[in-house]
């Protein structure tokens, strides 16, 4: 770990260089693994009968609000900015995965209406379930790999701006945040 320490020292700037660094583990261990046991428990509804449609949306969707009271939650121990952070989006990701398999949960009773082969319907309902789950763990790891690079990247002098400064009485407010970049 570099100690914060002076470089220069001029009548009206001092440079000062810190070494910063995401402690992320914490989100990872007790947010990232939380939400995404949450979304691959939304696959259990294949395995409920096919023709008991309530029962299949009463699981996906009891996760739906589940996920909901704990971004809720989470809420108060997050830092409030004004973007989307990495977290963020993943936890976006994960409550569409949600909807979706709630959506693609009642697909196999559709077929068994129109069709009435019901070893067909079974199959769609295996191959629905093996997509989702292929689904949710190739955008987890996707989601990891994106935000450990983001993590790792060190800090460009881009993030921190001055806000206020004041040369003469020597001090200087900074902001610490990524830049929001409009679309």
């Amino acid at each position: 770990m570099l100690e914060p320490r002076v470089l220069q020292i001029r009548p009206v700037q001092t440079v000062v260089k810190l070494q910063l660094k995401r402690m992320s583990q914490y989100y990872m261990a007790n947010v990232v693994v939380v939400v995404l046991m949450l979304s691959l428990a939304s696959l259990l509804a294949f395995a409920i009968d096919i023709e008991d449609n309530s029962g299949r949306l009463g699981v996906t969707l009891t996760l739906v609000l589940t996920s909901v009271a704990f971004k809720l939650l989470l809420a108060d121990s997050l830092p409030r900015v004004a973007y989307m952070t990495m977290l963020d989006k993943y936890l976006l990701l994960s409550f569409v995965s949600l909807l979706l398999i709630s959506a693609v949960a009642v697909i196999p009773y559709f077929i068994l209406l129109r069709t009435g082969d019901n070893d067909f319907a079974w199959r769609v309902n295996l191959y629905l379930c093996m997509t989702g789950f292929i689904f949710m763990l190739t955008t987890s790891a996707g989601w990891l790999f994106f935000a450990q690079r983001t993590n790792s990247r060190a800090l460009s002098p881009s993030y921190f701006s001055v806000i206020k400064a004041d040369p003469a009485q020597r001090w200087h407010y900074y902001s610490f945040a990524q830049p929001h970049h409009a679309a």
